[in-house]
């Protein structure tokens, strides 16, 4: 499960976009609820911004039923994924995998290790 920090830019409403993608594929909210196997009264929550902190698996039901990238919905709720640390891992699983990283992936590994320190000593 990743990450997501919130964004400075808010952007859309995410119960707005729900609403956007659901009626975009001329759907009620029963047709949603039964899709995402969330309750329609959850999703009227939602659109209607009620709802201010829907869990990551919300995110996935939703995303999933609406057939977008669940990076969509999370946009549109004013966070995201922050930059450095999958791309930190995706170079850490390169030099785990036996090549040598170079000076350019000893940085990243390195930040990853800073923000792994400080997150365990509660330092965020």
């Amino acid at each position: 499960m990743f990450l997501y920090e919130q964004m400075k830019d808010e952007g859309m409403l995410l119960g707005a976009k729900i609403k956007e993608l659901r009626e975009r594929k001329d759907w009620t909210q029963g047709q949603l609820a039964l899709y995402s196997r969330l309750g329609r009264g959850y999703l009227s929550q939602l659109e209607t911004e009620r709802i201010k902190n829907p869990s990551a698996d919300t995110f996935i039901k939703l995303a999933k039923a609406l057939d977008v990238d669940e990076n969509e919905l999370y946009e549109a709720a004013g966070l995201k994924k922050p930059g450095k640390p999958p791309e930190a891992v995706k170079q850490f699983q390169i030099w785990l995998l036996g090549k040598a990283p170079t000076p350019e992936e000893l940085e990243v590994l390195r930040e990853l290790g800073e923000t792994i320190f400080k997150r365990r000593s509660g330092r965020t």
